[in-house]
């Protein structure tokens, strides 16, 4: 495995996302955000939903690094005409404030064996040169917003079929 290392890519990215879930409220006595943990029943509606709280920090960082993560693979798979990345919240890859997004290359695909039954044609020194070093990530709820820098990753995994 590869990775992470921090992307290279001068190009300047900024995504917005905004909260279009109608079960998503911003609670501005305390700060948090209230959202549906689960549902008791059957059916999505509002009586079977079961809420939970989160301080908005941490949860407008998620979303920031999250569409982050996304806005710099589409980038990635454009350079190079094809779907070579996927973009994500690292579980791996941690700031002092929490995981950094990352761009995620899906390159080997092996057997139970451990050989090679794909792999693509991009030498990751080419996925790293592709991704961005960072992108301008916006998450807004109602009139509540936050902008972050987001470092970007590229990292090499191998899959094997089971």
């Amino acid at each position: 495995m590869h990775g992470p290392v921090r992307g290279q890519s001068d190009v300047e990215l900024s995504v917005v996302s905004i909260e279009d879930d109608e079960n998503v409220t911003y609670l501005g006595a305390d700060e948090t955000v209230r959202y549906v943990a689960h549902w008791a029943g059957p059916k999505q509606e509002i009586s079977n939903a079961n809420f939970a709280t989160e301080p908005f920090e941490s949860w407008s960082r998620t979303r920031c690094l999250k569409a982050a993560g996304e806005v710099a693979a589409k980038q990635v798979n454009d350079v190079f005409g094809k779907r070579v990345a996927s973009g994500g919240v690292s579980a791996t890859r941690k700031s002092e404030d929490g995981p950094d997004a990352i761009v995620t290359a899906y390159w080997r695909t092996a057997d139970c064996d451990g050989g090679v039954v794909h792999e693509t044609d991009i030498e990751f020194e080419e996925f790293v040169a592709a991704t961005p070093s960072e992108v301008t990530a916006t998450y807004r709820l109602g009139d509540r917003k936050r902008t972050l820098t987001v470092p970007i990753y590229a990292e090499f995994l191998e899959y094997r079929d089971q």
